[in-house]
Formats: C-alpha cells, structure tokens, sequence
C-alpha cells in the first residue's frame, strides 16, 4: 500500500521541471535479456535501448541477438526468449556496432547496472571490442537515493510507485522504456542546480 506522504511526493515530483542544467542532456536507458545469470558462460540475446531528452523519447531500438548456444528452459520462462526466436538473429559483433552508432554522444542509463555492463563487457571482449563507450548511470543507485524510505528498488517496485505504467517486464525494450520513465522522475526530485556531475556522483 502506497502511504499517503509518499504518494504526494510523487505527485510533486511529476509537476517539477527537470532541473535546467539536464534538460539539455540526452540518455540512452537500455536492458539486456540473457541465456543465464553468468556473464562468463552465458550470453546476451536481446538488447533494448531507448534515447530520450527533458523527458521525451526520441528513438526506441531493440535487437535480438543469436547467442550461439541453447536458451534454457528456465531461462525462457522468466523472459520468453526461445531458440525459434534467435536462430535466424545476428550474431552480437553485427549487432554492436548498430548499438555504438545508437548510443553515442548520450549518457548511459541501466537498472542494477552492474549486471548489463558485465554482459555487455564479456560480448564486448570476447569479439575484441570495447565497453561501455560512454558513461552508465546505475539507476538502481540513483532510485535509493532519491527515495531512501523504500524497501524495496527493484524497477517493478518503482514502476508502480511512481505510477508508471510498465511494458512486459524482462523484454528489453519494455524495460528500457519502463526505466527511462522512472528515471526522469526521479530527475524531478532533484535540486534546480543539478547537472550531470551530480547524477555521475558516488
């Protein structure tokens, strides 16, 4: 249940303008979708990317990726990503490039941060590429700070607390488009001074 103080913050959060000294900066909020939780066995299948500016969506971009190995079972199940899905997808050094081309100029932005970078870096390196190529906001940091009475940050959590409405959870567009919303928000919350050095902080 959404306690009432809360709800109000959030509510003033949504009429706040961006603070001026971001609104002129472009992000990318992005997600991958995996055949496992390992970075060092598994591999990436889906990578979505959506690139947006004073809280406006300017492009939306989403690839499947072949991993060259099985899609578990379980696997599918959290995501439904199957084998039939990726067969006849690129492999991820055709994809990155598309991906480099999407994303340069802006800032980065994942939820839980750590986990796309790994994979992304472990894709990166095995085909002797770079990453990241720009700077990553971990929103999974930011949303903590920004809302420390929570107990819980999970992007599902926060979607709905904020009243966002949420896509398919774990696809990685829905998910990057779920995260781009929730972090301008969050962007609301913060002092009419703050730049980038603030978020890029800690």
């Amino acid at each position: 249940m959404i306690g009432v103080h809360f709800l109000l913050t959030c509510l003033t959060a949504s009429a706040t303008p961006i603070p001026k000294g971001l609104r002129s900066t472009t992000f990318v909020a992005f997600d991958v979708e995996t055949t496992g939780l390992s970075a060092e066995y598994h591999r990436v299948i889906e990578i979505g990317a959506v690139k947006f500016r004073a809280g406006k969506i300017i492009a939306r971009q989403v690839w499947l990726i072949n991993p060259q190995q099985p899609i578990p079972a379980a696997t599918t199940r959290v995501h439904g990503i199957t084998d039939e899905d990726v067969v006849d997808a690129p492999l991820f050094k055709a994809v990155y490039p598309e991906f480099m081309a999407f994303v340069k100029g802006t800032i980065l932005v994942a939820h839980n941060a750590s986990f796309d970078v790994r994979f992304m870096a472990h894709e990166a390196q095995r085909n002797n590429l770079s990453f990241p190529p720009e700077p990553v906001l971990d929103n999974l940091r930011l949303v903590r700070a920004w809302y420390p009475a929570l107990e819980s940050h999970t992007l599902k959590t926060m979607a709905a607390y904020l009243n966002v409405a949420p896509g398919r959870y774990h696809r990685a567009l829905d998910d990057s488009e779920t995260l781009a919303d929730v972090f301008t928000t969050g962007l609301r919350t913060m002092p009419a001074e703050a730049t980038v050095s603030n978020l890029l902080e800690g």
